[in-house]
């Protein structure tokens, strides 16, 4: 089963039987994500190009409707085996590396549904970076890029809450990185809010 799909589906069932948070109301808030990444256009030895990954957010919520959130984003690493030369069995197999993260700016909209629940959207833009390492070769490309996503979010009693999120990073990477790709987050958080 996806990796995304599962995670999704965890998180969902976590939410409904406790809770997920909303940037907060207004205020400094900080908040943490753990989830499975997706690397686009990268094949690895076992046939997935995803990993788990991590998020780092800090921001400032204007209103219930509106915040502004900086990220940290790791997306992992994925091993691949490539055939040096095509022939059938393969005789000389190339192992790699690839590695990527980001630093993102959102603006984050939230549609509070009640005092405690909201959904949101969030577009911002990105800075990222993919890593690739092999025997001999070793190669770094750093892109801007669009990210953009939605999540649902809960907030407990006081300043703890919970989110669910999927964010997309758009065009990382370059052609000596494995190609410009799509990497996504799907990933369930924990907020705290500093009022």
């Amino acid at each position: 089963m996806n990796k995304n799909f599962t995670l999704m589906l965890l998180g969902l069932g976590f939410l409904g039987a406790s809770s997920v948070v909303r940037a907060a109301d207004d205020g400094w808030y900080a908040a943490v994500d753990y989830g499975s990444t997706h690397l686009g256009g990268v094949p690895s030895a076992a046939g997935d190009n995803g990993d788990s990954g991590y998020r780092l957010a800090g921001g400032y919520g204007f209103n219930r409707n509106f915040a502004l959130e900086a990220d940290y984003v790791d997306f992992g690493k994925v091993r691949s085996e490539q055939c040096v030369f095509i022939n059938v069995p393969c005789d000389q197999v190339l192992n790699s590396t690839l590695k990527a993260h980001a630093v993102a700016l959102d603006g984050i909209g939230s549609l509070p549904l009640n005092d405690s629940w909201s959904v949101f959207g969030r577009l911002g833009l990105a800075a990222g970076n993919v890593d690739v390492r092999s025997p001999g070769y070793s190669k770094g490309a750093n892109t801007t890029s669009l990210d953009w996503g939605f999540g649902a979010s809960y907030r407990f009693d006081g300043n703890w809450g919970l989110r669910l999120q999927w964010v997309q990073f758009q065009n990382m990477g370059d052609s000596t990185t494995a190609s410009k790709s799509n990497y996504n987050l799907a990933s369930i958080g924990i907020s705290y809010s500093f009022h």
